[in-house]
């Protein structure tokens, strides 16, 4: 039988899990919007280089472009 910590912990990652998939989604929002990826680093404070790891914006783009 799992405690009531352990619930709440697992509980926990799934509400994390689905608010980044949240901010992911609202980024690539503005990206398709035309906002620079640096610009976005920026207001997340993020460096840029991680922000390119997390969000190629090119190739979404890209791939956003080609299903038009």
């Amino acid at each position: 039988m799992r405690s009531q910590s352990e619930s709440r912990t697992r509980k926990d990652r799934r509400e994390l899990l689905e608010l980044e998939a949240i901010k992911k989604l609202l980024v690539l929002q503005l990206l398709n919007a035309d906002i620079q990826a640096v610009s976005i680093a920026k207001l997340l404070d993020m460096d840029k280089t991680a922000f390119s790891k997390m969000f190629p914006a090119r190739e979404l783009l890209a791939k956003h472009k080609r299903k038009r």
